[in-house]
C-alpha cells in the first residue's frame, strides 16, 4: 500500500506572491508532494527535498544511531511519546519489525519464539517519528525563507 504524504504548511490563509511551484517525489517510503507560494519558492522546494532526502538517508531503517545531536533528539523526543502512550510507540522494535519483513519486502509471520527472541536485541526504526521530525524542518525553512503560504 503506497502512502500519499502531504506536509502542510499553511502559514497564512491567502496572500503573498502568485508565484506557485510544486515538487513531487518519493521519499521516506512515500509520495511528497509539496507546493509553495512565494518569489523564491523554487529555490525553496530544492531546499525542501534536499532536507527530506538528507533525513531520509540518516534515519533508513537500520541506522545505528550516533552520538549528534539529531539521532538524540529523535532518541529523546521518541522516548517520551513512548513514556506518554504508555509503552505503544517504541523506535526500538527494529528487529520485531524486520522479523514480519517490512524491511525486505518478504511478508511472514514470525513465531512466537522469534519474538521474544528479537525483543531481547533492540534495534532502532526510525520510522515512526523520522517523517514529522521532516515535516517540522521544511516548515521551519520555508518560514525562515519567507515563505507564507504552502502545502
Amino acid at each position: 500500500m503506497k502512502l500519499i504524504l502531504v506536509f502542510v504548511l499553511l502559514f497564512s490563509l491567502c496572500g503573498c506572491s502568485k508565484r506557485e511551484e510544486s515538487a513531487d517525489f518519493f521519499a521516506m517510503d512515500t509520495i511528497i508532494s509539496l507546493k509553495l507560494y512565494g518569489d523564491n519558492s523554487k529555490e525553496v522546494i530544492q531546499k525542501m527535498e534536499e532536507e527530506i532526502r538528507r533525513i531520509d538517508n540518516k534515519f533508513s531503517p537500520g541506522a545505528e544511531p550516533t552520538e549528534d545531536s539529531e539521532f538524540k533528539y529523535l532518541i529523546d523526543t521518541a522516548d517520551s511519546i513512548n513514556d506518554a502512550t504508555n509503552g505503544s510507540f517504541n523506535i526500538r522494535m527494529g528487529e520485531v519489525i524486520s522479523l514480519w519483513g517490512f524491511y525486505d519486502k518478504n511478508y511472514r509471520v514470525p513465531t512466537d519464539e522469534s519474538i521474544k527472541d528479537a525483543m531481547t536485541k533492540p534495534k532502532y526504526d526510525f520510522g515512526g517519528i523520522a517523517k514529522g521530525y521532516a515535516g517540522d524542518k521544511i516548515k521551519a525553512l520555508a518560514q525562515k525563507s519567507g515563505i507564507k503560504s504552502g502545502m
